[in-house]
């Protein structure tokens, strides 16, 4: 078993690297003798044994030879603390003392010419019974070929089947007792699983650790064809040949089928490995990239504020050079932007007391209000901007519209009610490209709408109260 568990981890196992470690622990057991003047018991024996091929012999706790016959021996000062429960703590030692001691049960009872079920009988292991039984299944299912090789079906462990997607990836499930799939969520259990499975696809049908029994498996079947051949002879029967000839055929169409297996699983776990790099590349890059982003907003933050502040001085200044310039009637212009300086003012007074909301409908960045005319453009019978119409013939222009009523030839611009004397007066307005934002009160003023815009509080919002 010592030689199979260093060719399962990948080391060298020659006699002479074997007889090293004999050495080493035999030397260990003699140093204790002399230095305590005394013979170590069976216990104190098999501790130096152990830890010595674990620290210096280079073998794992899985294969160490005597794990299956003393899993109870202490590890450390901790009663708790054995052979056996070290092992079954790491899910990927318990796979190879399954596999190892399956295939050392193997090879013994084979030497000594009994079954594997007397060897396990035979003799007083410490194992306990659910994992002798593990063992023994495992010997029994590969002896009548249920399975292929020692290390166990990779889609089978421990009553939990794998389902592989198109995609490659795996997921379990169990069967209940009405044959009922019931899907494995737990992270936790998966994980282990994949462990475990990914183990057995490795170290599976040719992996060196198993070469004993292959060359067992090629002489036996070699002395087998020679029989064969002889009782063809013997016989002389040409239908013999025939047979072997078919035999043959059928022996390498196995061979090939097997070789197409081991072919498939190692290039699923090549494309397991390779989605995993693919996945975990992508998700580095998106950190990356999240991290540029966010440098970058944090270096932009302060020219945006400074940009803020500068274009709310901006127009604080020109609010102030409006003021000191006088007022107007109807709505006052004299900026740019979304909203721009736009504000309702009196026509009697002048006095600014309102600021309707334009929007700059075309995005040219600019809003375009129409001011009021001069005296000089008006048509006959208006005298001054913001004056009413003097004609007793002509008709009021409809509120916030520049269009006439029925009853007068032209346009001019438009009128609003701005003081609620119930007269529109003349008025600046919002140019053709841009919009202003209003809302529909009933005619009191209350909510509902009327289906006319013809109130201050329905465009200069900062007349509510």
């Amino acid at each position: 078993m010592t030689r199979s568990g260093l060719l399962f981890d990948g080391k060298k196992a020659d006699p002479a690297k074997i007889q090293e470690n004999s050495n080493l622990i035999g030397g260990a057991v003699l140093k204790d003798v002399l230095a305590k003047s005394r013979v170590a018991g069976l216990n104190d024996v098999l501790t130096f044994d152990v830890n010595r091929a674990l620290k210096e012999g280079g073998q794992s706790l899985a294969g160490w030879g005597g794990a299956f016959y003393y899993w109870n021996l202490p590890m450390s000062e901790n009663p708790k603390d054995t052979v056996g429960s070290r092992i079954q703590k790491d899910p990927l030692e318990y796979e190879k003392f399954i596999a190892l001691t399956s295939k050392a049960v193997l090879d013994t009872a084979g030497r000594l010419g009994i079954s594997a079920e007397q060897f396990m009988t035979a003799f007083g292991a410490q194992a306990p019974e659910k994992v002798k039984a593990e063992v023994f299944n495992r010997v029994a299912d590969y002896l009548d070929g249920t399975l292929e090789n020692l290390m166990g079906n990779p889609d089978d462990i421990d009553g939990y089947k794998a389902s592989v997607g198109a995609d490659g990836k795996v997921s379990w499930y169990q069967l209940d007792k009405g044959l009922k799939r019931i899907d494995v969520t737990d992270a936790t259990t998966i994980s282990r699983l994949n462990t475990r499975r990914d183990l057995r696809l490795e170290k599976g049908i040719d992996h060196q650790w198993q070469a004993d029994k292959a060359a067992a498996d090629k002489a036996a079947a070699d002395k087998a064809a020679a029989d064969k051949a002889a009782a063809d002879k013997a016989a002389a029967d040409k239908g013999a040949a025939a047979d072997k000839a078919a035999a043959e055929k059928a022996a390498a169409a196995e061979a090939q089928r097997r070789e197409e297996a081991n072919r498939r699983q190692r290039e699923e776990l090549q494309k397991r490995q390779e989605e995993e790099r693919r996945r975990n590349d992508e998700a580095q890059e998106r950190l990356r990239e999240q991290n540029r982003k966010n440098i970058a907003e944090m270096e932009a933050r302060p020219r945006q504020e400074e940009a803020r502040r500068k274009e709310i001085a901006e127009e604080r200044e020109r609010e102030r050079n409006r003021h000191r310039s006088g007022g107007g009637s109807g709505i006052g212009a004299g900026g740019t932007g979304r909203t721009g300086g736009i504000q309702v003012c009196s026509p009697s007074t002048g006095q600014c007391s309102g600021r309707p909301v334009f929007l700059d409908l075309n995005r040219d960045g600019v809003v375009d209000p129409v001011p009021l005319p001069e005296a000089s453009d008006l048509p006959a019978g208006l005298t001054s901007p913001g004056s009413r119409n003097s004609e007793p013939n002509s008709s009021k222009t409809e509120p916030g519209f520049d269009k006439p009523v029925a009853g007068r030839s032209e346009a001019v611009t438009p009128h609003f009610d701005w003081n609620g004397d119930g007269v529109p007066d003349q008025t600046a307005w919002v140019g053709p490209n841009d919009g202003m934002l209003v809302i529909d009160l009933a005619t009191d003023g209350s909510a509902g709408p009327d289906g006319q815009i013809d109130q201050t509080k329905e465009i200069a919002f900062s007349l509510w109260k």
